[in-house]
């Protein structure tokens, strides 16, 4: 599942690459030039992909292997990374969506710049699993750690020494339950681990509601389905009436765990009996109390 989920991404990078406009706008017919763009007809927009310099291309994660340094590296924009090996198991890559890029990119700028990243937005949008995902792209393992209440200086203390002798990454989930008064001792921790991160001064990322329909089809492509875009769109069409006209009840969930839940179901049930058709794989989902579906209707 993990490399049909990057080999989707890597076919969406190159389909955008090559349908990447760069708004000029023209009166009339605009030739082919040479490594500067794809004919147009009309008032139309140009395509520059030939560049290795754009960023349509510069913003996307690349792993490359140095011969002279015997090591592998990771580039994103100006940010360069060394790999760090840390084995992290075959665990499933989180599916890579335009969101995700964008937060990938706002997270290892503010690591390039020695500081520390605060995705924030609504509950179920992937700010912790895209924080998780982006340390096994570069070979880092990533603690979570759930704030509370209950937390003090000293807990937030020991956690930060285990960070720094193992070296690894922190997440920091409900990092704005934790009081007032411990925040400000924990601003002098960090400082003391990080001298360049100031108080306050964490660079933040937006994450707005997913594009469930693109994450339902990549996921349905990974599971072995073939028709995964109209499934996908009856899928995601069969949630959205279900959360709109079903009562509200504590025990529902139409957030993107459901989803996920439901559809590895739907991919055992394919792998199991591969004649069946995908329609009825899909809908059989419910009848099965692994699926959150089920345990909903």
């Amino acid at each position: 599942m993990t490399v049909c989920t990057i080999d989707v991404h890597a076919r969406d990078v190159v389909a955008k690459l090559i349908s990447q406009k760069a708004s000029v706008s023209l009166e009339g017919d605009l030739p082919l030039f040479p490594g500067s763009g794809i004919y147009c007809q009309g008032r139309s927009e140009v395509i520059w992909v030939a560049s290795p310099h754009a960023f349509a291309w510069l913003s996307q994660l690349r792993h490359q292997w140095e011969e002279a340094q015997k090591h592998c590296s990771v580039d994103i924009c100006d940010a360069h990374f060394q790999y760090f090996y840390e084995y992290l198991g075959n665990s499933p890559r989180l599916v890579i969506t335009p969101l995700t890029d964008r937060c990938y990119i706002t997270l290892t700028q503010s690591l390039h710049l020695t500081m520390s990243g605060a995705p924030a937005g609504p509950a179920g949008t992937g700010k912790t699993e895209t924080t998780k995902d982006l340390g096994r792209a570069l070979g880092m393992m990533v603690y979570v750690f759930n704030c509370s209440e209950q937390m003090d200086y000293r807990s937030i203390g020991n956690i930060y020494k285990g960070l720094v002798q193992t070296g690894a990454w922190g997440c920091f989930d409900e990092f704005n339950r934790i009081a007032v008064e411990v925040l400000s001792v924990v601003a002098v921790q960090v400082k003391m681990v990080q001298d360049a991160i100031r108080d306050g001064k964490r660079r933040p990322c937006a994450m707005v509601a997913p594009d469930t329909e693109l994450i339902c089809e990549i996921m349905l492509v990974a599971e072995g389905f073939v028709d995964a875009r109209a499934l996908a769109r009856k899928f995601i069409s069969l949630y959205t009436l279900c959360e709109e006209l079903l009562s509200k009840q504590d025990h529902y969930d139409w957030g993107l765990r459901a989803i996920k839940s439901v559809l590895v179901v739907a991919g055992s049930l394919k792998r199991r009996d591969k004649n069946r058709p995908e329609d009825q794989v899909l809908t059989s989902v419910p009848h099965y109390g692994d699926g959150s579906l089920g345990r909903k209707m």
